[in-house]
């Protein structure tokens, strides 16, 4: 199938040659021609349909956090919200009416900025404050950083790969065949009249060095940082893998900690209930290892 994007895409390789992934995601997503240049895949009708849009109940918990964090803060005055990627701003009206009941002293002091890349059209808001960019500018005054499923958008800067996660540490994935379409069979390269099991581990490493090696190995290729997902129980594992870092000066760029509080509708109940440290917890335990 072709489209306005794929073609523009086409043809910057033909003038000028190979381009990076986030070259790719850029023009795919972003350019003139883009996905998210086209209104119709918002909304229940469009292609996704994110929290805020289901129920306001995602806002107001949203505002009972930023009230709590405001008290914490000993109640300043300016307040600041600045949410990145707002969309249509319907989170930011709904965290607002929440906070106008929650907490008037809160809300008097409030000010929301919504930043995206896109124009957001709203009715006048004293409270709302709009800016139209892709990046955001330094940020020196008082306030706090919300943002709602914007980072799986970002033009791939660097790669990470999960050797487990929260949902389900130390387990495979399911995708059972009645989820199994046609489209999702021929993208993946997979039946679709049995459920497919994705493996546990990774067939290209089996201990620390071999993944030491698989990362560089892949730095070198992409040329991009190399970091590493997991889950935290056991720390010999982190505790060897610090002490290898530190006498090769080899290993992934950064390392991502997920907590056993996720979980998805694959994870078994077990897993999701009983696996895995809580992220503070294990974020606290890993910064040790590798600090000392």
């Amino acid at each position: 199938m072709n489209s306005p994007a794929r073609s523009l895409i086409g043809q910057t390789i033909v003038d000028d040659g190979p381009i990076s992934f986030e070259t790719f995601m850029e023009i795919a997503l972003y350019s003139e021609v883009g996905y998210y240049r086209n209104e119709d895949v918002f909304g229940i009708a469009g292609d996704y349909y994110t929290s805020p849009h289901i129920h306001p109940i995602f806002a107001s918990i949203c505002a009972l956090q930023v009230e709590k964090m405001w008290k914490a803060m000993d109640q300043p005055a300016p307040f600041f919200i600045m949410e990145q990627g707002a969309g249509d701003a319907t989170l930011a009206k709904d965290v607002l009416e929440a906070i106008s009941i929650l907490n008037q002293d809160l809300y008097s002091s409030l000010t929301y900025i919504c930043v995206d890349r896109r124009k957001i059209e709203i009715d006048d808001n004293s409270h709302i404050e709009i800016v139209q960019s892709n990046q955001l500018e330094p940020f020196h005054r008082t306030g706090v950083f919300i943002s709602n499923e914007l980072i799986d958008s970002f033009p791939v800067k660097m790669i990470e790969i999960k050797l487990s996660q929260g949902a389900k540490p130390g387990k495979g994935g399911i995708l059972p065949k009645e989820k199994i379409t046609s489209e999702i069979a021929q993208i993946r390269g997979i039946p679709n009249d049995r459920d497919c099991i994705s493996p546990n581990s990774h067939s290209a490493f089996s201990n620390i060095n071999e993944m030491i090696d698989f990362i560089e190995s892949l730095a070198e290729i992409s040329g991009l940082p190399i970091g590493i997902k997991s889950a935290l129980g056991e720390s010999l594992f982190w505790e060897k893998l610090a002490v290898t870092m530190e006498e090769t000066k080899l290993g992934p760029d950064f390392i991502t900690i997920d907590g056993g509080e996720g979980g998805t509708g694959a994870a078994p109940l077990t897993f999701a209930d009983h696996v895995a440290l809580p992220f503070k917890i294990g974020f606290k335990r890993i910064y040790t290892i590798f600090k000392e």
